[in-house]
């Protein structure tokens, strides 16, 4: 469906299959029915309304990243999100398919509680909406764990723009990091192209609203 803005809903029932293998998880519907011995009219009420509602919602125990089937170059992503105490997930930018969006992808955009207790001695470039690793983001600009956050993520080459709750927290170049948290650069840094996706690290952290522009 596309809006008035030129953003496109890109919510593809696989997403809601959380707890099957990493990738693109694209398993039939009646696959799902009969694993789980869910009767399969039931599961499909369930995605017709996730679908209606653009909602997402990570499952706890549950990690590995999901994606669109479709690969950007740039594009503008904007979502919604709640966090749990403590909750830690990001969006994948440019992820290449398989491995880690931090390690293997161009970034990962973090989502997590940075306020818990056990983040205290984090890096600055681990802050929530910091490219990880790479990029710190200004904090201050969280709504209170529990509360739906709106976070836009805008990538054009190697730059990138994040927005939260409306205020600009990154604006930074990927390609003029000179100093990397992990001491080498991720290995997709500088891909032109990947996957938009979500990186699941076992908390359930939720999503709704996700909508994705592509630039030209």
């Amino acid at each position: 469906m596309r809006r008035r803005d030129g953003f496109l809903t890109k919510l593809p029932t696989y997403l809601v299959a959380q707890g099957f293998p990493q990738g693109k998880l694209k398993p039939h519907i009646s696959e799902i029915s009969r694993k789980k011995k869910i009767p399969l009219k039931f599961l499909e009420n369930i995605l017709l309304e996730l679908r209606k509602a653009g909602y997402l919602e990570s499952k706890k125990g549950k990690g590995g990243v999901i994606f669109v089937q479709k690969e950007y170059g740039d594009f503008t992503a904007r979502v919604d999100y709640k966090l749990p105490p403590g909750g830690n997930n990001g969006l994948a930018i440019r992820y290449p398919g398989k491995g880690s969006a931090s390690v293997d992808g161009m970034c990962e955009i973090q989502i997590l509680d940075d306020s818990h207790p056990k983040y205290a001695k984090l890096d600055p470039r681990q802050f929530n909406g910091s490219s990880y690793g790479l990029i710190a983001a200004k904090k201050g600009y969280d709504k209170p764990v529990g509360q739906w956050n709106t976070m836009e993520v805008t990538v054009r080459g190697t730059t990138m723009v994040v927005i939260l709750n409306g205020q600009k927290i990154l604006d930074g170049d990927v390609k003029e990091v000179k100093s990397f948290m992990r001491k080498e650069p991720p290995k997709g840094l500088l891909s032109p192209r990947g996957y938009f996706g979500f990186c699941g690290h076992t908390d359930p952290v939720e999503f709704r609203n996700i909508y994705i522009k592509e630039i030209k």
